[in-house]
Protein backbone atom coordinates (compact mmCIF):
# COMPACT_ATOMS: atom_id res chain seq x y z
CA UNK A 1 0.00 0.00 0.00
CA UNK A 2 2.83 2.18 0.77
CA UNK A 3 3.94 1.83 -3.11
CA UNK A 4 0.73 2.92 -4.49
CA UNK A 5 0.78 5.73 -2.13
CA UNK A 6 4.02 7.03 -3.37
CA UNK A 7 3.21 6.57 -7.00
CA UNK A 8 -0.41 7.71 -7.24
CA UNK A 9 -0.74 10.10 -4.94
CA UNK A 10 -3.97 11.87 -6.72
CA UNK A 11 -5.65 8.66 -5.64
CA UNK A 12 -4.70 7.85 -2.20
CA UNK A 13 -3.64 10.50 0.12
CA UNK A 14 -2.77 11.53 2.84
CA UNK A 15 -0.30 8.86 3.15
CA UNK A 16 0.17 6.46 5.95
CA UNK A 17 -3.34 5.97 6.89
CA UNK A 18 -4.15 3.05 9.29
CA UNK A 19 -4.02 -0.44 8.16
CA UNK A 20 -7.39 -2.14 9.02
CA UNK A 21 -9.29 -5.24 8.04
CA UNK A 22 -13.09 -6.08 7.58
CA UNK A 23 -13.93 -9.69 6.52
CA UNK A 24 -11.80 -10.85 4.08
CA UNK A 25 -9.77 -7.58 3.53
CA UNK A 26 -6.69 -5.38 4.67
CA UNK A 27 -7.39 -1.73 4.05
CA UNK A 28 -6.63 1.57 4.31
CA UNK A 29 -9.03 4.71 4.20
CA UNK A 30 -7.96 7.69 2.31
CA UNK A 31 -10.10 10.64 3.47
CA UNK A 32 -8.49 13.23 0.76
CA UNK A 33 -9.54 11.36 -2.27
CA UNK A 34 -12.50 9.28 -0.62
CA UNK A 35 -10.88 6.29 -1.87
CA UNK A 36 -9.82 2.33 -0.35
CA UNK A 37 -7.44 0.62 -1.09
CA UNK A 38 -6.91 -2.83 0.21
CA UNK A 39 -5.76 -6.47 -0.02
CA UNK A 40 -7.81 -9.69 0.17
CA UNK A 41 -5.73 -13.08 -0.32
CA UNK A 42 -3.11 -11.72 -3.54
CA UNK A 43 -6.07 -9.66 -5.15
CA UNK A 44 -5.86 -5.96 -5.06
CA UNK A 45 -8.74 -3.92 -4.58
CA UNK A 46 -10.13 -0.50 -4.50
CA UNK A 47 -12.86 1.34 -3.82
CA UNK A 48 -14.40 5.17 -3.92
CA UNK A 49 -15.20 7.84 -6.68
CA UNK A 50 -11.46 6.48 -8.87
CA UNK A 51 -14.06 3.03 -8.90
CA UNK A 52 -17.41 4.68 -9.90
CA UNK A 53 -18.22 3.95 -5.66
CA UNK A 54 -17.80 -0.06 -6.77
CA UNK A 55 -14.96 -2.64 -5.22
CA UNK A 56 -12.84 -3.18 -8.20
CA UNK A 57 -10.39 -5.88 -8.83
CA UNK A 58 -7.02 -4.09 -10.07
CA UNK A 59 -4.42 -6.40 -9.91
CA UNK A 60 -2.39 -9.24 -7.80
CA UNK A 61 0.15 -8.59 -5.09
CA UNK A 62 2.74 -10.09 -7.85
CA UNK A 63 2.08 -8.17 -10.20
CA UNK A 64 4.25 -4.75 -8.30
CA UNK A 65 6.28 -7.41 -6.20
CA UNK A 66 9.15 -6.02 -8.14
CA UNK A 67 8.65 -2.74 -7.82
CA UNK A 68 7.88 -2.80 -3.86
CA UNK A 69 10.51 -5.21 -3.44
CA UNK A 70 13.29 -5.21 -6.11
CA UNK A 71 15.85 -7.25 -4.47
CA UNK A 72 13.25 -9.95 -3.93
CA UNK A 73 13.43 -10.36 -8.06
CA UNK A 74 16.00 -11.96 -9.24
CA UNK A 75 14.85 -11.32 -13.18
CA UNK A 76 18.17 -12.08 -15.07
CA UNK A 77 17.73 -14.62 -17.67
CA UNK A 78 14.62 -15.84 -16.48
CA UNK A 79 10.59 -15.63 -18.25
CA UNK A 80 7.21 -16.35 -17.12
CA UNK A 81 4.58 -18.08 -19.36
CA UNK A 82 1.24 -15.95 -19.75
CA UNK A 83 -1.59 -17.74 -21.41
CA UNK A 84 -4.36 -15.99 -23.09
CA UNK A 85 -8.02 -18.13 -23.55
CA UNK A 86 -10.60 -16.58 -26.01
CA UNK A 87 -14.33 -16.82 -25.70
CA UNK A 88 -16.14 -16.28 -28.85
CA UNK A 89 -15.28 -14.26 -31.83
CA UNK A 90 -12.63 -12.11 -31.41
CA UNK A 91 -8.45 -11.96 -30.83
CA UNK A 92 -6.06 -10.86 -28.30
CA UNK A 93 -2.59 -9.44 -29.33
CA UNK A 94 0.18 -8.29 -26.82
CA UNK A 95 2.55 -5.71 -26.68
CA UNK A 96 5.63 -6.39 -26.86
CA UNK A 97 4.30 -9.33 -29.48
CA UNK A 98 4.51 -12.70 -28.54
CA UNK A 99 0.65 -13.26 -28.58
CA UNK A 100 -1.57 -13.39 -31.60
CA UNK A 101 -4.75 -15.84 -30.98
CA UNK A 102 -8.44 -16.52 -31.55
CA UNK A 103 -9.00 -19.68 -29.42
CA UNK A 104 -6.06 -20.06 -26.80
CA UNK A 105 -2.14 -19.37 -26.79
CA UNK A 106 0.86 -19.08 -25.01
CA UNK A 107 4.59 -17.14 -24.67
CA UNK A 108 6.67 -16.25 -22.74
CA UNK A 109 8.10 -12.79 -21.67
CA UNK A 110 10.72 -11.74 -19.49
CA UNK A 111 10.19 -11.63 -15.66
CA UNK A 112 9.64 -8.55 -14.53
CA UNK A 113 8.46 -6.89 -17.67
CA UNK A 114 5.24 -5.42 -18.74
CA UNK A 115 3.11 -6.61 -21.10
CA UNK A 116 -0.36 -5.55 -22.66
CA UNK A 117 -2.75 -7.36 -24.11
CA UNK A 118 -5.19 -5.89 -26.33
CA UNK A 119 -8.96 -7.52 -27.32
CA UNK A 120 -10.00 -6.83 -30.73
CA UNK A 121 -13.48 -8.23 -31.17
CA UNK A 122 -14.92 -9.67 -35.03
CA UNK A 123 -17.52 -7.96 -36.72
CA UNK A 124 -20.75 -7.99 -35.26
CA UNK A 125 -19.05 -9.27 -32.13
CA UNK A 126 -17.87 -7.05 -28.79
CA UNK A 127 -15.48 -7.39 -26.23
CA UNK A 128 -17.67 -8.08 -22.97
CA UNK A 129 -14.32 -8.25 -20.10
CA UNK A 130 -11.57 -10.21 -18.87
CA UNK A 131 -11.20 -12.62 -16.64
CA UNK A 132 -8.10 -14.25 -15.14
CA UNK A 133 -5.38 -11.61 -13.83
CA UNK A 134 -7.30 -8.91 -15.70
CA UNK A 135 -10.64 -7.81 -15.46
CA UNK A 136 -12.52 -4.56 -17.01
CA UNK A 137 -12.95 -3.99 -20.42
CA UNK A 138 -9.75 -1.50 -21.10
CA UNK A 139 -6.58 -2.85 -21.74
CA UNK A 140 -4.66 -5.85 -20.12
CA UNK A 141 -1.81 -4.61 -18.65
CA UNK A 142 0.40 -6.93 -16.86
CA UNK A 143 4.11 -7.49 -15.09
CA UNK A 144 4.99 -10.54 -15.53
CA UNK A 145 5.93 -11.01 -12.05
CA UNK A 146 5.24 -14.99 -12.38
CA UNK A 147 3.05 -17.19 -14.96
CA UNK A 148 0.01 -14.90 -15.56
CA UNK A 149 -3.80 -16.51 -17.14
CA UNK A 150 -5.85 -14.61 -18.84
CA UNK A 151 -9.19 -15.09 -20.69
CA UNK A 152 -11.21 -12.38 -23.27
CA UNK A 153 -14.98 -13.16 -24.03
CA UNK A 154 -16.52 -11.75 -26.82
CA UNK A 155 -20.12 -11.79 -27.64
CA UNK A 156 -22.83 -10.73 -30.26
CA UNK A 157 -23.14 -6.86 -30.03
CA UNK A 158 -26.99 -4.86 -29.63
CA UNK A 159 -26.66 -1.56 -31.48
CA UNK A 160 -27.03 2.13 -29.66
CA UNK A 161 -27.79 4.76 -31.40
CA UNK A 162 -25.78 7.93 -29.69
CA UNK A 163 -27.13 11.57 -30.57
CA UNK A 164 -25.37 14.83 -29.90
CA UNK A 165 -25.28 18.61 -30.58
CA UNK A 166 -22.83 19.55 -32.73
CA UNK A 167 -20.10 21.28 -31.96
CA UNK A 168 -19.49 20.67 -28.22
CA UNK A 169 -17.47 22.68 -27.21
CA UNK A 170 -15.01 23.19 -24.02
CA UNK A 171 -15.49 23.23 -20.41
CA UNK A 172 -16.22 27.43 -20.51
CA UNK A 173 -18.26 27.14 -23.32
CA UNK A 174 -16.38 27.97 -26.10
CA UNK A 175 -16.26 25.95 -29.70
CA UNK A 176 -13.25 23.86 -30.20
CA UNK A 177 -10.86 25.92 -32.80
CA UNK A 178 -10.02 23.28 -35.86
CA UNK A 179 -12.38 20.73 -34.53
CA UNK A 180 -11.62 16.91 -36.13
CA UNK A 181 -14.53 14.81 -34.94
CA UNK A 182 -16.04 13.30 -31.49
CA UNK A 183 -15.31 10.42 -29.70
CA UNK A 184 -17.52 8.07 -28.04
CA UNK A 185 -16.85 6.85 -24.79
CA UNK A 186 -19.31 3.77 -22.27
CA UNK A 187 -18.61 2.08 -19.12
CA UNK A 188 -20.97 0.28 -17.01
CA UNK A 189 -20.20 3.07 -14.35
CA UNK A 190 -21.87 6.60 -13.94
CA UNK A 191 -18.74 8.91 -14.86
CA UNK A 192 -16.23 6.39 -15.15
CA UNK A 193 -12.70 7.62 -14.96
CA UNK A 194 -11.27 5.45 -17.19
CA UNK A 195 -14.40 4.78 -19.81
CA UNK A 196 -13.80 2.49 -23.08
CA UNK A 197 -13.66 4.60 -26.02
CA UNK A 198 -15.87 2.53 -28.21
CA UNK A 199 -15.56 4.84 -31.84
CA UNK A 200 -13.98 7.68 -33.44
CA UNK A 201 -16.01 9.86 -35.66
CA UNK A 202 -13.02 11.61 -37.76
CA UNK A 203 -16.43 14.61 -39.22
CA UNK A 204 -16.74 17.54 -37.86
CA UNK A 205 -20.27 17.63 -39.18
CA UNK A 206 -21.26 14.45 -37.37
CA UNK A 207 -24.52 14.17 -34.79
CA UNK A 208 -24.59 10.92 -33.79
CA UNK A 209 -22.43 7.50 -34.22
CA UNK A 210 -24.40 4.16 -34.21
CA UNK A 211 -22.08 1.11 -32.16
CA UNK A 212 -22.42 -2.25 -31.37
CA UNK A 213 -21.94 -3.48 -27.10
CA UNK A 214 -23.05 -6.11 -24.47
CA UNK A 215 -26.91 -6.53 -22.83
CA UNK A 216 -26.81 -4.79 -19.99
CA UNK A 217 -26.66 -1.13 -18.67
CA UNK A 218 -24.67 1.64 -20.07
CA UNK A 219 -23.33 4.99 -19.23
CA UNK A 220 -21.68 7.28 -22.82
CA UNK A 221 -20.28 9.86 -22.49
CA UNK A 222 -19.00 12.39 -25.51
CA UNK A 223 -16.15 14.59 -26.44
CA UNK A 224 -14.95 16.71 -29.31
CA UNK A 225 -11.81 16.43 -30.36
CA UNK A 226 -9.03 18.66 -32.26
CA UNK A 227 -5.36 18.08 -33.29
CA UNK A 228 -4.39 19.33 -30.29
CA UNK A 229 -6.83 18.93 -27.80
CA UNK A 230 -10.25 16.94 -26.65
CA UNK A 231 -13.29 18.88 -24.63
CA UNK A 232 -14.99 18.32 -21.48
CA UNK A 233 -16.89 14.81 -21.88
CA UNK A 234 -21.13 15.23 -22.36
CA UNK A 235 -22.78 12.92 -20.06
CA UNK A 236 -25.66 10.85 -21.20
CA UNK A 237 -28.50 8.79 -19.19
CA UNK A 238 -28.14 5.58 -19.09
CA UNK A 239 -28.94 3.28 -22.05
CA UNK A 240 -30.27 -0.51 -20.93
CA UNK A 241 -29.27 -3.05 -24.16
CA UNK A 242 -31.00 -6.41 -24.71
Amino acid sequence: MDWAEVNYPQFFSPVHQATQTFGPYTYRYYPATLNYLGVAGQEVYVLGPMSGNEITRVGNVADVACNVTPQSCSTAGTSSTLTVSVGGNGSVSSNPAGLDCWTACSASFNTGSSVTLTATPAAGYVFVGWGGSCSGLGACALTMGSAQNVSAQFKTGSPVTIKWAAPVSMGNGTALSGLVGYKVYASRTRQDLNPVLVTTIADAAATGATVSLASGTWYFSVTAYTPNAESDPVYYPAVVLP
